[in-house]
């Protein structure tokens, strides 16, 4: 009784050690696992989304900081630039008034080019002490505050500049304009400068630049950059000049309260996070500040996608597990049950599952067994037969591997680098691979008989492709009409001549490379293509012996060059016999013109055999 149970419990202890519940040990442990690393995360996930904000605050200072000193410098460049110009001088400070007013329309011409050559401009005002004026538009005369009383524009600028010295510079506060029904704010750069026209010299005449920027621009803020609940904004101790959301009165009130730059306070039982930049040149500061309510929501969100997620992906674990399973049991129990039995059928042998890794062993025993059957008289034999067997077998893959090679594949890569290249801004690289994939496309799917257009296209876009290789020293023109495009040829006609062209006749020395396609259907129903370069031509014994190749056209396979013509020539004589002729007309140095006649149009049916060119 002992000898009968000892292997039961033997079996017992391997069942509990089986495939089956090792695979479901794994799935439930990296259950477990994955939920304690996505509760691990989102209880780092808010100091560290926290920490973020901050790192955002302090990105987001600095963007301004470099864009503001960046506008300053363009600005003062502007002001000393147009302030400086002679014909400005001219027409402010000269004493002769009929010069100063032929100097007036190039002035209003100055101040225009300046005025459109950045949108951060939105006026440019220039005052001298001569009481003359230069408006870069009629808008800006209007009313400013200065001083408790309303004044001119004008006055409140030049007693704003007046404090300046020669050179030196500073805003005025900010001031508002109403646009629509919105206050928008903005500020005037001012800069003094002075005179440089000898008749002026003894009197050192002074020009006031006022240079009118919205604060917004200035500053170069976009609201883009700025995270959906993030507040910004600008105020100058009294009042808030601009934010991009409405801003609660006790919060700013709170934030003018501290004397620290950044970190946490508290309104009202809500807890926010602000941080605080000053900007000395214009007598403000900007404030950002966000709820801990809103990063909190962040985090909860984040949990519950990343449970969903998680969730899902046990889901789908668990149902892939059990056909797992049931995919490697059966086989298992199949094949357990055959080498029960293959004693009593010597002759028998596994059958093969289509799992691989089961179908390599069930293989592997059926080979075993019949060599061990066979290895007395059918060694040698056996040996030689399996070495040729794996041989072909390889080759066979291999010829399998390379004919399974998915065209898809290479299209969508070059897809993904366009789009790339879309995103970053290159436009070279986005038209060359665009030109590439319509190349390869056409290459693989075209038909043996096509329409004119679908060849035009085809050269074009080989054309671009060689163009942006050339540093686009190259043109090409097309003149077709649509009858001459609709007609029907053969495919692959164009582009091996445009190929042709590039290699035996480009560079052309320091004239523009240039090639011209013209396509004409003749009265008698006949299409005549032309291709003309005015590239290198061809050397007059070269030439003679190229047209003797095209009378001999079996020899084609012979040529080392123009061989894309030569085959042109040996299809189009195939097809149409001597109907079709093609013609080559050159000048050393001059140009070359290839023209061949196409006796009538092909229907799509017209041939089941591949009449395109191996190779170009």
């Amino acid at each position: 009784m002992d000898k009968i149970r000892k292997p039961t419990a033997s079996r017992g202890m391997q069942s509990l050690f089986s495939l089956r519940h090792a695979i479901i040990l794994s799935v439930v442990l990296s259950i477990f696992y994955s939920a304690c690393m996505l509760f691990l995360y989102i209880y780092g996930f808010r100091n560290a989304y926290q920490n973020e904000i901050y790192t955002t605050f302090d990105s987001l200072s600095q963007n301004i900081e470099s864009q503001l000193e960046k506008n300053l410098q363009q600005i003062y460049e502007l002001s000393r630039s147009i302030s400086y110009s002679t014909t400005i001088q001219t027409y402010l400070l000269s004493p002769d008034k009929i010069e100063a007013i032929r100097a007036g329309a190039a002035s209003e011409d100055i101040m225009s080019v300046y005025m459109t050559s950045n949108q951060m401009f939105s006026n440019i005002i220039l005052l001298s002490d001569t009481q003359r004026s230069i408006y870069g538009n009629s808008v800006s005369i209007i009313s400013a505050a200065s001083g408790g009383e309303t004044v001119s524009l004008r006055d409140y600028l030049w007693e704003e500049g007046s404090k300046l010295r020669r050179n030196e510079y500073s805003f005025t506060p900010v001031l508002f304009r109403t646009y629509g029904q919105q206050e928008i704010p903005y500020v005037f750069f001012l800069r003094m400068a002075g005179g440089i026209l000898p008749e002026t010299a003894y009197r050192s005449p002074r020009i006031l630049c006022a240079v009118s920027c919205d604060l917004q621009k200035l500053l170069g803020i976009d609201n883009a950059w700025i995270p959906n609940d993030m507040a910004l904004s600008i105020d100058d101790g009294d009042r808030i000049l601009w934010s991009n959301r409405e801003m609660p009165s006790h919060l700013q009130d709170a934030v003018y309260l501290q004397d620290r730059e950044s970190g946490e306070i508290c309104v009202d039982g809500d807890v926010y996070l602000f941080d605080t930049l000053y900007i000395p040149e214009l007598s403000c500061r900007m404030i950002w500040t966000i709820s801990k309510d809103a990063i909190d929501n962040i985090s909860l969100s984040a949990f519950y996608k990343l449970f969903l997620i998680c969730l899902c992906g046990g889901g789908v674990l668990l149902i892939f597990m059990v056909f797992l399973l049931r995919a490697l049991s059966d086989p298992l129990l199949t094949m357990q049950k055959e080498l029960k039995e293959l004693h009593k059928q010597p002759g028998r042998r596994l059958s093969v599952p289509h799992l691989h890794e089961l179908g390599d062993l069930a293989s592997g025993i059926n080979q075993m067994l019949q060599r061990i059957e066979d290895a007395n008289e059918r060694e040698n034999a056996l040996r030689q037969r399996l070495y040729h067997a794996a041989l072909l077998q390889n080759q066979t893959k291999l010829q399998f591997y390379r004919n399974q090679i998915n065209p898809h594949f290479l299209f969508n890569t070059l897809e993904c680098v366009r789009s790339m290249a879309r995103h970053y801004g290159n436009d070279s690289i986005e038209q060359i691979v665009s030109s590439m994939a319509k190349i390869f496309r056409y290459s693989v799917y075209t038909g043996v008989v096509v329409p004119l257009e679908s060849e035009i296209r085809h050269a074009s876009d080989y054309f671009t492709v060689m163009d942006i290789r050339t540093a686009n020293q190259c043109s090409f023109r097309i003149s077709a009409d649509k009858e001459a495009r609709d007609y029907r040829v053969l495919s692959m006609l164009l582009q091996p001549l445009i190929e042709n062209a590039f290699q035996h006749a480009f560079p052309c020395g320091k004239k523009r490379f240039q090639i011209l396609l013209k396509a004409v259907v003749h009265p008698d129903g006949s299409l005549s293509l032309q291709i003309t370069d005015n590239g290198r031509g061809i050397p007059s014994e070269k030439l003679e012996s190229l047209l003797e190749q095209l009378r001999r056209t079996s020899t084609v396979q012979q040529s080392e060059r123009h061989i894309g013509l030569l085959n042109i020539a040996q299809r189009l004589s195939l097809v149409f016999g001597s109907q079709a002729s093609l013609h080559i007309r050159s000048q050393e140095g001059f140009y070359t013109q290839i023209e061949f006649i196409i006796p009538h149009p092909l229907p799509d049916n017209a041939l089941e055999i591949p009449l395109r060119p191996s190779s170009q």
